[in-house]
């Protein structure tokens, strides 16, 4: 019997922020990044199709939240169709991001799609197959709860799979701990898979029976970087064993590359190196397209530089950079998170009025983050500056970005990197 799990797959998603520059590669559009978890699903299903699976399992977060209108859903309802034209079955639960949205139950799926309910745990079977399939929905957007401790024990004479929903024993940082549970529990309830959702990581918890997180099918941005996808399980019906495979998935790659600059001798050097690293990318990444973002990290002597020169200017370089490296890159971000050196540090951390001035900026970010009420404050003058802003202000700016979205850390940030790079400047020690 083969099965395909996967999780996480967030049709719809809008993936924020890709509007906001322009379309610099020819073969890479905004678009088509956006686009990619639904086109991710679509090649899933070609390979259920070519693999001729029996079944689909989707351990919740197929949808993005709440999505506003019914073509996620129709989307997702023809791919089932396909489906059942080769007979394969597709059984979901929903995760938190389904459970956000109003509309994610009213719109009428084929026949071969089954949602296991969200009032306790379901077992779907089919007896054909010798397949039972045992889950509980989320009900709502934070369940705490350990919904495993219902599930039921496993039937005679049935392969038998956990769908489950979960953070188990609070396996990432990045994701609540919702219904929360552990994998000792897990693997002492009898089944012979568990296939799980809601951690973006392909992560194997048990070998016997395996407890797999599938990881999610696409990234949709920097923090989900590499190779993405499904898990491809294959069961021997006559003992009962479940083996797994993952299989790549992902049809954009995403990648953060973060240039130490802390040998680096000139912005020249720089982009050659994240032209070095773009190619490392392009060859990882193979045909398809890459949302990448640079960060540039280390103690430097070219931090005054770079905070000086022109943003636009930065990004044009490194574009180029990537086009050489091969092209079908979307630049996604730049970040300039390095420090000045050793030399740059002394003096700023001097007496003169610029250097209090950076001082006073840090106090300012510190006594935000401790005291809710001060940033209440904040944010509200923050809200007051926005209201005065003429409406042809470009809108790509980043700092009136910044403002904008209210994100007092990254204003803090620019007046601070502004106000090093002029100290600098003055001091006669700029790069």
């Amino acid at each position: 019997m083969k099965i395909i799990h996967t999780a996480d797959v967030h049709l719809g998603s809008p993936l924020r922020g890709l509007e906001s520059h322009w379309n610099e590669a020819a073969d890479v559009s905004a678009d088509e990044i956006r686009r990619a978890p639904e086109r991710a699903f679509a090649n899933l299903v070609e390979f259920a199709l070519d693999e001729r699976v029996d079944a689909v399992l989707i351990a919740g977060d197929l949808f993005d939240g709440a999505w506003k209108d019914f073509h996620t859903g129709l989307f997702f309802a023809r791919q089932c169709d396909r489906l059942a034209e080769g007979d394969i079955r597709c059984v979901l639960v929903h995760g938190n991001h389904d459970a956000e949205s109003p509309i994610t139950n009213k719109l009428k799926l084929p026949d071969n799609v089954h949602v296991l309910s969200s009032r306790h745990p379901e077992t779907w079977k089919d007896e054909g197959l010798g397949l039972a399939v045992h889950g509980q929905s989320f009900a709502r957007a934070a369940i705490t709860e350990n919904l495993a401790l219902a599930y039921p024990k496993p039937l005679a004479g049935f392969c038998n799979i956990g769908l489950l929903h979960t953070a188990v024993d609070g396996a990432s940082a990045e994701h609540r701990p919702y219904a929360p549970c552990s994998s000792g529990q897990l693997a002492a309830h009898g089944y012979s898979y568990w296939a799980l959702g809601h951690v973006h990581a392909r992560i194997v918890l048990h070998d016997d029976p395996p407890i797999v997180f599938s990881g999610n099918l696409q990234g949709r941005h920097a923090r989900e970087c590499g190779e993405k996808g499904f898990t491809l399980v294959e069961i021997d019906q006559s003992t009962g064993r479940a083996s797994h495979q993952s299989i790549v998935g992902d049809v954009v790659r995403w990648a953060h590359l973060e240039i130490d600059l802390g040998e680096i001798a000139s912005l020249e050097d720089a982009f050659e190196l994240a032209h070095q690293r773009s190619r490392v990318e392009r060859e990882l990444a193979g045909n398809r397209p890459i949302a990448m973002r640079i960060e540039f990290v280390g103690a430097t002597t070219l931090h005054a530089t770079l905070t000086s020169t022109d943003p636009a200017e930065i990004r044009a370089n490194l574009v180029r950079a990537t086009d050489e490296a091969g092209g079908g890159f979307w630049l996604e971000r730049v970040v300039l998170g390095c420090t000045p050196a050793r030399q740059a540090k002394r003096l700023l951390s001097g007496h003169s009025e610029l250097a209090q001035m950076i001082e006073a900026v840090g106090h300012e970010a510190d006594a935000s983050s401790r005291d809710p009420a001060h940033f209440e404050g904040l944010e509200k003058l923050l809200a007051d500056l926005v209201g005065l802003l003429p409406s042809e202000c470009d809108g790509d700016d980043p700092l009136l970005q910044a403002l904008r979205s209210r994100d007092l850390k990254s204003i803090l940030d620019r007046a601070r990197q502004r106000a090093e790079a002029e100290l600098l400047s003055l001091s006669g020690r700029a790069a």
